[in-house]
């Protein structure tokens, strides 16, 4: 009977938690997407060290679905970290603004 009530509260507590909860990120609505605070950030962090006017090869937001593309593919960036999900529906989402 005593492991009935502690199930059933963990289960309740649980449930209650999970109301309380907000998204990780209410960013990655299209609505709430901005390039300067959204987007920059994440082609700074993985796209410049390799993708800027000194290196020669530029990134072009007209190529975003070609740049999600290969950053799902594994691609890109070939080294160090790569986005995470929650950066990669950024972009996406970033692309279904047009």
């Amino acid at each position: 009977m005593k492991t009935f009530f502690v199930l059933a509260f963990v289960a309740v507590a649980g449930f209650m938690l999970s109301i309380g909860c907000k998204p990780l990120s209410t960013a990655t609505s299209r609505e709430n997407i901005t390039f300067e605070t959204h987007i920059a950030p994440v082609l700074t962090k993985y796209c410049t060290k390799c993708h800027s006017e000194f290196t020669g090869k530029t990134v072009v937001a007209d190529k975003l679905p070609a740049m999600i593309h290969a950053i799902e593919s594994g691609m890109m960036p070939p080294d160090g970290d790569k986005p995470n999900t929650q950066e990669i529906a950024l972009l996406k989402n970033w692309d279904k603004r047009k």
